[in-house]
């Protein structure tokens, strides 16, 4: 009896032994599970995280681009409305010298009416005075032949006597 006895112990140990090997096995097998579980998650996790970063870096790259697009666009907007102002100026420079050149041909031209103008009044007083003069030399010259001719007269009365 002792003999069962001690057989039963022994198979009660080896099953009690057996049961904690295999709950040992399970628990490890549990661990292990969880752990690559874990492991499984937080590779998830990280590519989630990588794959933020990847759209991250693609949004700031298209960002960097799209400013530089528009960097690009609003110097060529400026150079345009640059060369506008630019056309713009020289227009109005153009016409205010135009303007400027007809003021001084208006006014030479009014200058050089003026000018007319005074010269005909001189030369109707020059036409005026030579006239004047002519008249003057020809009504000497009237009085030299009467008086040289009542001077001869009077002579010849004198003489004749």
């Amino acid at each position: 009896m002792m003999k069962n006895r001690e057989k039963e112990e022994e198979d009660m140990y080896a099953a009690l032994w057996e049961s904690d090997r295999i709950m040992k096995i399970e628990r490890e097998e549990r661990e292990c599970a969880a752990s690559i579980q874990r492991n499984k998650d937080c590779l998830a996790v990280l590519e989630k995280q990588l794959a933020a970063i990847r759209v991250q870096q693609e949004n700031a790259k298209e960002l960097k681009e799209e400013e530089a697009r528009l960097m690009e666009e609003e110097k060529k907007q400026r150079e345009a409305e640059e060369r506008n102002l630019l056309q713009v100026k020289r227009a109005q420079q153009a016409a205010a010298r135009e303007h400027h050149t007809n003021q001084i041909r208006l006014k030479a031209r009014r200058e050089a009416k003026e000018l007319q103008g005074e010269l005909a009044i001189d030369m109707k007083i020059l036409e005026a005075l030579l006239t004047e003069t002519k008249n003057e030399k020809k009504k000497q010259f009237r009085e030299r032949v009467s008086f040289t001719r009542s001077s001869r007269l009077h002579e010849n009365i004198l003489t004749s006597k």
